[in-house]
């Protein structure tokens, strides 16, 4: 994901210390599972 890549540039680069960034991963990987999901739920269709 193009979001972890900017954290670890971002750590790197000093703007953010370790934990900050680990911190940050979890939340956007937690985002990248929802958004997921709700693209598998357009492109199967209504459900009834």
């Amino acid at each position: 994901m193009e979001v972890i890549s900017h954290l670890q540039v971002a750590q790197r680069l000093g703007f953010i210390d370790e934990e900050g960034s680990g911190e940050l991963r979890v939340q956007a990987e937690v985002v990248a599972r929802m958004l997921s999901g709700l693209r598998r739920s357009r492109q199967d269709g209504p459900q009834m």
